[in-house]
């Protein structure tokens, strides 16, 4: 009994405590990041993965848009047969069998990790704005 009348004590002053309050109104709008996972779920991983379409996709996805925006601009204002032209070698070289794609992946993930895209972004903006 005497421990009765301290627990009903505090339960009614933490019933009081949260009545009155409003939840945070929520938000309508469609966020950049549902966008995000709309370019990601539209990446492509074989036949043609250096496409104008999926190049696109991918940096959007991974955030490479917002990190190396030079090139991401550049590819957007390119047209499609030139990036598709340019490219179809790599995709022929390195996305026809599973091995090659894997070693190609292990290679740009390896560059990002130490920092060295940029100079690969350099390249490929210099040969895209040439066609």
């Amino acid at each position: 009994m005497k421990l009765l009348v301290p627990y009903l004590l505090g339960m009614l002053i933490l019933v009081q405590s949260c009545t009155g309050q409003n939840p945070a109104a929520l938000k309508a709008t469609a966020s950049p990041r549902r966008a995000v996972k709309a370019s990601c779920s539209s990446m492509v991983f074989e036949g043609q993965v250096l496409s104008k379409k999926n190049i696109l996709n991918i940096f959007d996805c991974s955030g490479w848009s917002k990190k190396y925006p030079d090139l991401n601009n550049v590819i957007k204002n390119a047209s499609d047969t030139a990036i598709d032209g340019t490219l179809k070698i790599f995709n022929d070289s390195f996305f026809s069998s599973k091995e090659k794609r894997k070693t190609l992946y292990e290679v740009v993930a390896t560059a990002e990790s130490r920092g060295e895209l940029s100079a690969l972004s350099t390249l490929l903006q210099k040969t895209l704005l040439e066609h």
